[in-house]
């Protein structure tokens, strides 16, 4: 009878636990733990969001307690209502040796697809343990969840890169709308936001449109002096 009982509970505690595995999210709870679709805590820090179709992608920092390393990885959700995320796996792996090390900085990951070339191009912000190269990071695929293959890091322009954001535009709105008038001439393209310092008052905002394959930037197309947007 008593192994009975012990089977039993075991059966019931089983099922709790793949009831607790299966559950969704039903609410965005400010400042509670985020778990992803198979139970473990969401992994995407300092992340980016693109949508293709009707799913979308969260690129983020792989920064779990249990990793040592300054650079462990970007990890990469899907999600089609932006709740409940399914871990796809690493985007982007360190590589010793090389500006994407795991004795790194490799921070702010943002994907976007190149049509011409049928690849998706992950940027990101690449430094070394002080913040001091100041660089930005390339790395592609033809896969939106990886893995992705590191290209290079730079100096945009030869000039330094501080925090980074991506912007594809696909009809010109962006420009009509900010009032910078070059819908016209820079329809369609894609363009690089970053500050060439962090220094308080000593720095400035550039946008700079990417090259036709997404791998470096061409042309900066507008500053903000003096690190006001």
């Amino acid at each position: 009878m008593r192994s009975y009982h012990l089977t039993l509970v075991g059966l019931l505690l089983l099922g709790c636990g793949q009831r607790a595995l299966a559950r969704k999210n039903k609410y965005i709870v400010s400042g509670a733990t985020w778990y992803d679709t198979d139970g473990i805590v969401l992994s995407a820090h300092a992340g980016g969001v693109v949508k293709t179709n009707d799913t979308w992608y969260w690129f983020g920092q792989n920064e779990r307690q249990e990793d040592e390393d300054l650079f462990s990885g970007i990890n990469v959700y899907s999600s089609t209502d932006l709740l409940n995320w399914k871990n796809e796996g690493r985007a982007l792996s360190p590589i010793p040796g090389t500006d994407i090390g795991p004795d790194k900085v490799v921070e702010r990951p943002k994907a976007v697809f190149n049509e011409p070339t049928q690849t998706w191009v992950l940027w990101f912000h690449a430094d070394n343990s002080t913040y001091g190269e100041l660089r930005q990071g390339v790395a592609t695929s033809p896969n939106i969840t990886g893995p992705y293959t590191f290209q290079q890091t730079f100096q945009p322009l030869g000039g330094p890169s501080q925090d980074l954001g991506l912007f594809q535009d696909v009809d010109g709105d962006w420009a009509s709308i900010s009032g910078l008038h070059l819908a016209d001439k820079f329809t369609g393209s894609t363009y690089a936001l970053y500050s060439n310092g962090d220094a308080d008052g000593n720095h400035d905002n550039l946008i700079t449109r990417l090259n036709a394959n997404y791998t470096n930037v061409e042309e900066v197309v507008y500053t903000f002096y003096g690190g006001i947007i």
